[in-house]
């Protein structure tokens, strides 16, 4: 994995289809090894994560003998996308998965598209980086719109702060958050907590 510098801070960006309402244009996107590895999700605006805990991502590229960058430069490479997490009930131990991969979007960098493995190869959904940094250790921001289940009901658009470490520094969270809730203008639950119990 390449040697990151880090960065001072992490600049947030409005989702893509909130551009218009802001002066920021495409998001940034993030290398592939940034995102490459397991991330905790402390903070979460999706009804998904509510009853959770220990809730991580780990992405992992998936190896390709065709080229990986467009025509515009970014980088096509697709990610194996392995959510894990236990139910918030402390009488029930037992670790769920979701198992799926990750597309690039070729329009959008630092957005994804993500279709189900298994049985779930019929559920999709996307997402994007909202902004990511080390701030002040490693931590990435998430948009997405969940679709998962046999009963095809979409979940509200939300917002979820994820890190490679189970919690922000408490020093992070009053401005941290409060630029996280105003991209979206929606209560985040802390799950940080969770994520570690």
């Amino acid at each position: 994995m390449a040697t990151l510098t880090p960065t001072p801070r992490i600049t947030l960006s409005p989702p893509n289809h909130h551009a218009s309402k802001s002066p920021n244009p495409k998001n940034k996107a993030p290398s592939i090894d940034f995102l490459t590895g397991t991330w905790h999700v402390t903070h979460s605006s999706l009804p998904l994560w509510k009853d959770k805990r220990n809730v991580k991502i780990t992405y992992t590229p998936i190896p390709t003998n065709t080229t990986t960058n467009n025509a515009a430069g970014g980088d096509l490479t697709k990610l194996d996308d392995l959510v894990q997490y236990q139910s918030r009930n402390p009488s029930n131990p037992k670790i769920h998965t979701v198992h799926g991969v990750d597309t690039p979007s070729q329009s959008n960098p630092g957005a994804w598209d993500w279709r189900g493995k298994g049985w779930l190869l019929i559920a999709s959904s996307n997402w994007e980086v909202l902004g990511f940094g080390y701030e002040p250790k490693t931590g990435t921001v998430t948009e997405g719109e969940e679709e998962l289940g046999n009963a095809w009901h979409r979940r509200p658009m939300g917002i979820e702060a994820v890190r490679r470490e189970g919690h922000f520094p408490g020093q992070m969270r009053p401005t941290g958050l409060r630029r996280f809730k105003g991209i979206m203008a929606e209560s985040m639950s802390d799950v940080s907590d969770s994520c570690n119990a």
